[in-house]
């Protein structure tokens, strides 16, 4: 059974929870290419939406050069609150989603996701394709570890123009 924003938005486990800080997740599901980042930044937070700020318009603006229809792309925090309070309660949510949508590719921004999802401790040395994980779920997930997307937006235009062809060599396999 899936979970719904309603859902996200009425949980009150935590202390974040209870101050309505909640941040939903953007894009379609079923789409091709899952981003997955650890956890929320405040202003996100203030606007209960994922990707709302300067680093998140870095990621959509990638998105969208890549040409790459944007029905293709989720994005989806782990912790579904900002703050540094209880990445462990909020697990569930995310494990709801993945179950509930059972996608093939994930790109997992910084290494906290990367070790997450995985299960495993990745270092995350680069974002290119030779760096896939595949991990059985029950179906077959390739995991891309990547950089955080905060050091993403820092990187500069080298790196922006890398990323794109990472997003278009993930949205290929």
């Amino acid at each position: 059974m899936g979970i719904t924003s309603l859902e996200i938005l009425d949980c009150r486990r935590c202390s974040l929870g209870k101050n309505q800080q909640h941040v939903l997740p953007r894009g379609n599901p079923s789409g091709r290419i899952w981003l997955v980042g650890l956890r929320p930044d405040r202003f996100e937070g203030k606007e209960n939406y994922a990707l709302s700020h300067a680093e998140g318009t870095f990621l959509v603006k990638a998105m969208k050069d890549t040409k790459i229809d944007a029905g293709e792309f989720y994005f989806t925090y782990i912790q579904k609150c900002p703050g540094e309070d209880n990445i462990n309660i909020c697990k569930r949510w995310f494990w709801n989603e993945l179950n509930s949508n059972r996608p093939t590719n994930i790109i997992c921004l910084g290494k906290e996701a990367v070790s997450i999802v995985t299960r495993q401790d990745i270092t995350v040395k680069n974002y290119y394709p030779d760096s896939c994980v595949e991990v059985d779920f029950g179906w077959k997930i390739n995991i891309w570890p990547c950089y955080s997307l905060h050091n993403l937006s820092n990187k500069g235009k080298k790196h922006y123009e890398i990323f794109k062809e990472f997003i278009k060599k993930v949205y290929g396999t």
